[in-house]
């Protein structure tokens, strides 16, 4: 069974549950070092795991997977009703006041914006986000991979913008 892995690397996805394991495992060490290395071990875990896609060639079938220590873990879909496969640019933009003494003013407001590049699929029905990548190497890997897979038509918004862009330089 040929699985196609498109890795993401660590993401920090687990990060603040990293975190509250961390300082568990550190405050067990008062009551048992038997106690504390277990927990230290599950908070290295959350902080080393790492995301990404698998895509199944032979059965047609995707996963988003989270991995911890090499073993991967999520639900297998169907891809057999996807018709078109589409990557885009996405910007998210929110305001975040300032809370934490030192990082950034108490009561101050920032702007924060994430570059996301999502790929999209679409059904006979509906068209949903199979993931979204930091790095667009990444999301064309997943693209060029379910293109591939599914015999399907794709279009790529940030190839096309990149294109443009190039062309009116040139000019």
């Amino acid at each position: 069974m040929p699985i196609n892995t498109i890795s993401e690397g660590m993401t920090n996805s687990y990060l603040v549950p990293a975190l509250v394991v961390l300082l568990t495992g550190l405050a067990s060490f008062v009551i048992s070092w038997i106690l504390a290395i277990p927990i230290l071990t599950i908070a290295v875990g959350l902080f080393a795991s790492t995301t990404g896609v698998q895509i199944n060639t032979d059965s047609k079938q995707y996963r988003t997977y989270v991995g911890f220590f090499g073993y991967k873990m999520g639900s297998w879909s169907s891809l057999s009703k996807i018709t078109e496969v589409t990557l885009i640019l996405s910007t998210e933009r929110t305001t975040i006041k300032g809370i934490i003494p030192g990082a950034m003013p108490i009561g101050r407001r920032a702007t924060l914006q994430v570059r996301t590049y999502d790929v999209l699929l679409r059904d006979e029905i509906s068209q949903f986000e199979l993931n979204d990548y930091l790095t667009y190497k990444n999301a064309r890997k997943t693209y060029d991979a379910l293109i591939q897979t599914l015999n399907v038509e794709g279009r790529d918004y940030v190839a096309e913008k990149l294109a443009a862009n190039r062309a009116k330089r040139s000019r």
